[in-house]
């Protein structure tokens, strides 16, 4: 039988970054889908993402 090391628990997702973060986004009903927008694109098409914007370096 092998042994197994949990050395921690983390998420990086359009919720938010940290465990805690996103589990409070999850239970808040809050979504981390929706439509972005390309600079210089026309609006006709629309675009569906996971997207965690803002800002290159996200707290949590």
């Amino acid at each position: 039988m092998s042994k197994v090391w949990i050395t921690g628990v983390g998420a990086v997702t359009p919720l938010g970054n940290g465990l805690l973060v996103f589990a409070a986004n999850a239970l808040a009903g809050k979504s981390g889908i929706g439509s972005i927008a390309f600079a210089g694109k026309p609006s006709e098409r629309q675009y569906i993402a996971g997207f965690r914007g803002g800002s290159s370096r996200a707290s949590g």
